[in-house]
């Protein structure tokens, strides 16, 4: 609506389509479950504009420490070969998750409110990072 008392006649024209590429920054609640996913999927997912926070780098190297082959390709590209629901080996060590508390959230056997990967697992692993997180052996 115009700020204008007495309305204005307004008129278009057609034109081409849009054409272009639109880049958008990488979002860290997706790359985390991006990375997740890709684990708990058979065969290779591809991921591009992975978010680089240290956080997400931890959640990357929790799911290569459960069996998935995680790969950075450069620029925020990455592929996750996945072992599939239920596939997950133990870890040989406590699994680091630095300030990872989404990664620890949605993997985390702990957090069953929350909890995506972990839930049918026995009692391994073990996490540790966030203080708040954190479980000792």
């Amino acid at each position: 609506m115009s700020g204008h008392p007495t309305p204005i006649p307004m008129a278009s024209h057609s034109a081409g389509p849009l054409k272009g590429t639109a880049v958008i920054p990488g979002d860290k609640s997706v790359s985390h479950r991006s990375l997740i996913l890709g684990a708990l999927s058979v065969g290779e997912t591809k991921i591009s504009g992975l978010l680089l926070g240290q956080d997400v780098l931890d959640t990357a190297r929790a799911m290569a420490a459960f069996g998935a082959r995680v790969i950075d390709h450069g620029e925020g590209n990455w592929s996750v070969n996945g072992v599939g629901v239920g596939g997950f080996s133990e870890p040989e060590d406590i699994i680091d998750c630095g300030n990872a508390g989404t990664g620890v959230r949605l993997a985390g056997r702990d957090f069953p409110q929350n909890a995506l990967v972990l839930m049918g697992y026995p009692k391994f692993p073990h996490f540790s990072g966030l203080v708040k997180y954190a479980r000792s052996r």
